[in-house]
């Protein structure tokens, strides 16, 4: 989707201002050395620069400092990313930014506070959000910042009425089954609401239930195992009908929650990197073959290794949908190579994502070490 490229041409930009800004300040300077914003004050007026700030967590920023940085945003019409994350914000800091927020029209991506922000904080900053009807904010990172159901309130609120908000990163956050059915809540009383992109991690699946406009989900790095993807898959068949890309990426699951999320019919994209099918790959197969739907299946890292892979790729000649297939981090050995090529040359619609020189150093396959 557009939103993933765009994150990740900022990720380019975002990286080579890292470089950029260590070349010229980490040898003269130290790493950590730095205080105050009256250098960044400057690159807020430079076309050249102002697109991006990113502030590293080691800079000294007093609350004052806040008041300046936010004040000056406040009328910014350059900068489109701010990335603050990992600096404690004051009561001062935090009320002008709310005051920023309420007035600024030209900024997209938000990443502001440590991981002690806490409810009260982003509430203040959701009422100043609320009142900029003209808001261009997109992306709004809220990652670990110990938010519970009092924050997942406030931005329910919020999504009540935004228009402009399209992704929501709450991942690592307490915020639990009531939090996330007052986040669909506030999704559902907003007809206009631009959301499509919710990012959790420790979450109650059960309060998506209600969902009906989140086209994107990631759930992966937790501990949901077979029994969450099971009711995922419940709330999925039961109700959904947007939602088409799904992560659940580490998570500990086998054949019997994979299967069920397989039934979805309105996932086209099924991401499952880096769990444990192996063996159970016969039970999966006939679901995957019987789904119509489904054009993108990441099933990398799943001890797929030799023999298996070649029962993956052989299954796959004429599958009805497929487009993408990510094997990465399952060996293939010689036959699965081989198996590869035959299933290159029977479905050229499918690209494969593999591994190809995850081998020895003398060119065996010893599969037995990646499991």
């Amino acid at each position: 989707m557009l939103l993933r490229h765009s994150t990740v041409k900022s990720l380019l930009l975002f990286n080579r201002s890292i470089i950029d800004w260590c070349r010229h300040n980490c040898s003269k300077h130290g790493v950590g050395k730095k205080a105050g914003v009256d250098d960044l004050l400057q690159k807020l007026t430079n076309p050249k620069t102002a697109k991006s700030l990113y502030v590293m967590s080691t800079r000294s920023i007093s609350d004052s400092d806040f008041v300046k940085l936010a004040s000056s945003i406040s009328s910014n019409t350059l900068l489109e990313e701010l990335y603050l994350s990992g600096h404690q914000v004051g009561p001062l800091g935090l009320q002008a930014f709310a005051d920023c927020l309420a007035v600024n029209t030209t900024l997209k991506h938000l990443s502001l506070g440590s991981e002690k922000l806490g409810d009260e904080a982003v509430q203040v900053l959701c009422a100043g959000l609320a009142r900029n009807a003209q808001s261009g904010l997109q992306n709004w990172d809220l990652e670990f910042k110990s938010l519970g159901v009092n924050g997942a309130a406030a931005i329910a609120e919020l999504l009540k009425t935004n228009k402009s908000l399209t992704t929501v990163s709450l991942s690592r956050n307490q915020i639990g089954d009531e939090g996330v059915e007052k986040l669909s809540k506030g999704l559902r009383e907003n007809s206009q609401s631009g959301v499509k992109e919710l990012n959790v991690t420790v979450v109650g699946i059960s309060g998506l239930r209600e969902n009906k406009t989140l086209q994107t989900l990631r759930i992966n790095n937790n501990k949901c195992l077979d029994e969450g993807a099971v009711l995922l898959a419940d709330v999925l068949e039961a109700n959904n009908t947007t939602l088409t890309y799904l992560d659940m990426g580490n998570n500990g699951l086998t054949s019997v929650g994979m299967t069920p999320l397989l039934k979805a019919q309105s996932l086209t994209q099924l991401h499952l990197f880096n769990n444990k099918l192996g063996e159970q790959l016969s039970e999966l197969l006939p679901t995957l073959l019987a789904n119509s739907v489904i054009e993108t299946f990441g099933i990398g890292a799943n001890q797929l290794h030799e023999a298996l892979s070649v029962t993956m790729f052989d299954a796959l000649h004429s599958h009805p949908s497929l487009k993408t297939l990510e094997m990465g981090g399952n060996t293939l050995g010689k036959d699965g190579h081989d198996a590869l090529d035959r299933l290159k040359e029977a479905n050229r619609g499918l690209d494969v994502a593999v591994d190809k020189n995850a081998q020895n150093e003398d060119g065996s396959f010893d599969f037995q070490n990646q499991q």
